[in-house]
């Protein structure tokens, strides 16, 4: 395991500048974690209503069903043009929760 997380080692040594969201530059310095949560704590850290499928729009009765796919770019579009009670009982999304996830 050493050798295969060698490349990543220099990125958790060595700071690096970083323009953060707040157009503030921060020394970040990388970490390798894991967070292991269970399904309904994971649902609440991506905003899902419980009962409702994590991948999918479908409605909590009919989980069978065909319905789109959520993505980023779908739930950003509910969450601008919706209601949060239509987007709580229509499509599962708590709009009181933001997830901000960025990938290098």
């Amino acid at each position: 395991i050493s050798a295969i997380l060698q490349p990543l080692k220099p990125g958790m040594e060595t700071p690096l500048i970083w323009q953060c969201p707040d157009s503030h530059y921060r020394r970040v310095i990388y970490d390798l974690a894991a967070y292991i949560a269970y399904h309904p704590e994971q649902l609440m850290v991506a905003g899902i209503v419980q009962n409702w499928c994590a991948k999918c729009t479908a409605l909590p009765e009919h989980l069978d069903g065909v319905r789109g796919r959520r993505t980023r770019e779908f739930m950003h579009t509910l969450v601008d043009t919706l209601s949060p009670g239509h987007l709580w009982d229509q499509y599962g999304i708590d709009s009181d929760i933001v997830v901000c996830l960025t990938v290098l």
